[in-house]
C-alpha cells in the first residue's frame, strides 16, 4: 500500500510540475519541410514546440522560407508575453492580436498601414524592445551608438526613428548583422530567421552579445614598459618607429629582419610584441624575446604563465624567409 501510494505521489508531483501552458499528452512536432540538418531545425522546434505556441506551421509545413508577416510577429510577441488568446469564430486571428499588440504597446496606431505585409528587420527590433520588459524583464538598454555605427556597414540607412530599437536589439545580441557586416535593416526575415531571432529572444544564453575590444597599450607605453625592463629584453636593440631592431650575444649590432618577403613583417613584429607584452603585464605572467640569425632571421616571442619557467607556455616564431616545417617537407 505504501509502495502504491509512494508511486501515486510521484506522478502528482510530476504532473504539477509541467508547466501550465502545456498539454499533458503534448507530442513534439514537426514538420516535413524542416530537415535535421537545417541550420534552423533547433530554433524551429523550439518555438513550435514551446508551451505558448509561439509559432506554428499549416498543413505539416513550417513554411521557413517564406517571410514573416507583421502581424505574424505581433502574434509571437503577444503569445510570448504570456497572453492568453482566444479569436472569436467570427473574427480574423490576425485584427484581434493585432488589437491586443496596440494595447500593449507594442506596436502604435500609425506604424503600420498593412499588418499583412513582411516585417522588416528594423520594424521587428522596435516590437522586440517594446515586448521585451513583459517578456523577460529587460529594459533601460545601455549602448554606445558610436560603437555600434562602427561596426554596422550600413548604419546610414537604418530610419531614423527606428535606430534606437535596432541599437538596443543589437546590443542585447537578438538581432545582429550578417557575415558582411551589413544589418539589412529594410529587408525581411524569413520564418526560419524569425525562428532564430525568437530563440535569442527568449534564451539570453545564445546571444550573440558584442563585447567592445579591451584596448592594449599605446605605442609609447609600450615602449616606454620596454625601455624599464630592458634587462628582460636583452635581444631588443632599440625601437624606432615602430620597427624593432634586435641583437644577440653574436649579432650585436642593432639588425631588423628583412622584410624582402614580407613587407608587413616589421608591423607585424611590433604588433604580436606590444600585445603578448600587455597581457603578460596585465596578468602577472612573463614574455621572453629571442632573435636567431640563422634560417633567415627569425624572433621568437615567448609567453611564459610562470614567470621564472624557462619554456614558455605559448611560443609565436616569426621568420623572415618562408619556412617548411620537417612534417610538411615529407610531402614537398
Amino acid at each position: 500500500m505504501k509502495k502504491s501510494l509512494a508511486i501515486l505521489l510521484t506522478v502528482v508531483l510530476v504532473l504539477a510540475a509541467m508547466p501550465s501552458g502545456m498539454s499533458r499528452s503534448h507530442a513534439e512536432v514537426s514538420f516535413q519541410d524542416v530537415p535535421k540538418d537545417a541550420w534552423y531545425y533547433e530554433h524551429v522546434q523550439y518555438v513550435a514546440n514551446h508551451p505558448r505556441e509561439l509559432m506554428v506551421g499549416y498543413a505539416g509545413k513550417f513554411g521557413p522560407l517564406d517571410n514573416l508577416t507583421v502581424e505574424q510577429f505581433i502574434k509571437i510577441a503577444v503569445a510570448a508575453a504570456g497572453k492568453g488568446v482566444v479569436v472569436p469564430s467570427d473574427k480574423y486571428w490576425g485584427d484581434v492580436y493585432v488589437s491586443i499588440g496596440l494595447e500593449l504597446g507594442f506596436v502604435q496606431p500609425g506604424e503600420f498601414t498593412d499588418y499583412r505585409r513582411p516585417i522588416t528587420r528594423a520594424e521587428m527590433a522596435r516590437i522586440i524592445i517594446r515586448s521585451l520588459p513583459m517578456i523577460t524583464g529587460e529594459k533601460d538598454i545601455s549602448y554606445n551608438e558610436n560603437e555600434i555605427r562602427s561596426r554596422i556597414a550600413d548604419y546610414d540607412s537604418i530610419p531614423v526613428n527606428l535606430r534606437d530599437y535596432v541599437c538596443k536589439a543589437y546590443q542585447l545580441g537578438i538581432l545582429v548583422g550578417g557575415t558582411d557586416g551589413k544589418f539589412n535593416p529594410n529587408g525581411n526575415l524569413t520564418r526560419a530567421s524569425a525562428a532564430a531571432v525568437i530563440h535569442k529572444m527568449l534564451e539570453p544564453g545564445l546571444r550573440t552579445v558584442y563585447t567592445p575590444p579591451e584596448e592594449v597599450w599605446s605605442d609609447e607605453e609600450f615602449e616606454a614598459y620596454i625601455r624599464d625592463n630592458a634587462e628582460d629584453f636583452y635581444c631588443i636593440a632599440k625601437i624606432e618607429n615602430r620597427k624593432i631592431y634586435l641583437r644577440n650575444a653574436i649579432v650585436t649590432t642593432p639588425t631588423l629582419l628583412s622584410d624582402k618577403n614580407n613587407p608587413d613583417i616589421h608591423e607585424l613584429l611590433y604588433e604580436c610584441a606590444k600585445t603578448m607584452a600587455y597581457y603578460a603585464n596585465k596578468n602577472g605572467n612573463a614574455l621572453s624575446i629571442a632573435y636567431s640569425e640563422f634560417f633567415g632571421g627569425y624572433v621568437s616571442l615567448g609567453y611564459h604563465l610562470v614567470s621564472d619557467k624557462y619554456k614558455p607556455d605559448i611560443e609565436l616564431t616569426i621568420y623572415a624567409e618562408p619556412q617548411m616545417n620537417y612534417i610538411a617537407e615529407r610531402y614537398a
